[in-house]
């Protein structure tokens, strides 16, 4: 729900849909008009499409920011994985070599 507004000197006022509904009346009568309740089921129709509109650019931008973040965030995840991966592969390296200098050592020590 609407609950303030931007003034476009920048102040913040209470949102009030009669302000709304008033304008729509007043362009209606200016062209012969006199329908009062359609200018306020208008108005409700305004604040619904604002409502949907908003809810659309408010998700998309979450989706932006996540997307973002998501990124930011597998950058830096990535960047871990692939440190411990290197060091797990030093580790691997050196235990297998160790294995193949014992396995070697044992091949020399025993007769052929």
């Amino acid at each position: 729900m609407i609950t303030e507004i931007i003034k476009r000197d920048g102040r913040r006022a209470p949102f009030q849909i009669e302000k709304i509904t008033d304008a729509i009346y007043a362009a209606a009568q200016a062209s012969g008009g006199r329908d009062r309740e359609m200018a306020e089921r208008l108005a409700q129709q305004v604040v619904q499409l604002h409502k949907r509109v908003a809810t659309t650019l408010i998700a998309n931008r979450l989706r932006d920011l996540v997307g973002v973040q998501h990124h930011r965030l597998f950058g830096a995840f990535s960047q871990v994985l692939t440190q411990l991966y290197g060091r797990y592969l030093k580790a691997e390296y050196a235990r297998r070599l160790a294995r193949f200098v014992v396995c070697v050592e044992v091949l020399v020590i025993v007769p052929c």
